[in-house]
């Protein structure tokens, strides 16, 4: 029953005490305790080990999602693999620990705010009895983690440039996505790959104005991923900035 994908068990709701938990637990608690042994990690000669064992775990947990659908008897990519800004982080993140690639690290930082939004506006409903609730949460604090170890161990320099190719890589692949959606749609399931043809569940205004006129919530989403790649550069220059007053 623990992994099953149909009986949804205590079930859940956004804020409630199981969310509130998850947000400790799978993303503050982490999250601070990368913080405070940053520099520590960083001077340790196990620094490398530390990335690629948060790397393979993110990426053990991320399979184990694909298993979990298997299992569960859905045969259809379209519905399993990762098709939004998170599962892209996943393997973003994954890969910039794993190689240490500077290029693909200072990209990572951009894309963490979908892992934020999973956490404040989780799209699951299984409860803390069932295996979706974990690798749900977990897999999200994950990026969060990795995208932290990238800047505060790793010090992965973010600036004009890297938001410039964190942008480039995005948005064709959120153009590329549109066309998708319709081209790999069938009468069974409407695709949605990274939300730009549907609201993924009622959203205020966005599902307004979805039902009124379609074409404009795709041009809203598209806005809404540029304002939150912009919003975090600048607060990384608001902390730049702090920093150097400071000093």
């Amino acid at each position: 029953m623990f992994f099953s994908t149909t009986d949804r068990g205590l079930g859940f709701e956004l804020l409630t005490w199981p969310h509130l938990f998850a947000c400790i637990a799978f993303a503050v608690i982490p999250l601070l305790l990368v913080f405070f042994f940053s520099r520590r990690i960083k001077n340790s000669d196990k620094e490398k080990w530390i990335g690629l064992a948060l790397a393979l775990f993110t990426l053990a947990v991320e399979i184990g999602q694909y298993i979990w659908h298997y299992a569960g008897g859905e045969t259809n990519w379209r519905h399993i693999y990762p098709t939004t800004l998170c599962g892209l982080s996943v393997y973003v993140t994954s890969f910039a620990l794993i190689t240490r690639n500077e290029k693909l690290s200072s990209i990572a930082y951009f894309y963490s705010y979908g892992a934020v939004l999973s956490f404040l506006m989780a799209d699951q409903t299984f409860g803390m009895d069932r295996f979706r609730y974990y690798s749900f949460f977990i897999i999200h604090g994950m990026i969060l983690v990795n995208t932290a170890y990238l800047v505060w161990v790793r010090k992965t320099k973010i600036d004009r440039q890297s938001l410039i190719r964190a942008l480039l890589v995005l948005f064709p692949i959120l153009l590329l996505s549109y066309p998708a959606n319709i081209l790999f749609s069938d009468q069974e399931s409407a695709l949605n790959f990274f939300y730009v043809s549907y609201p993924p569940f009622e959203f205020p205004l966005m599902s307004d104005l979805y039902e009124r006129i379609p074409t404009l919530y795709t041009l809203c989403v598209y806005l809404i991923y540029l304002m939150l790649t912009l919003l975090l550069y600048g607060l990384y220059l608001m902390k730049r900035r702090i920093r150097s007053q400071d000093i």
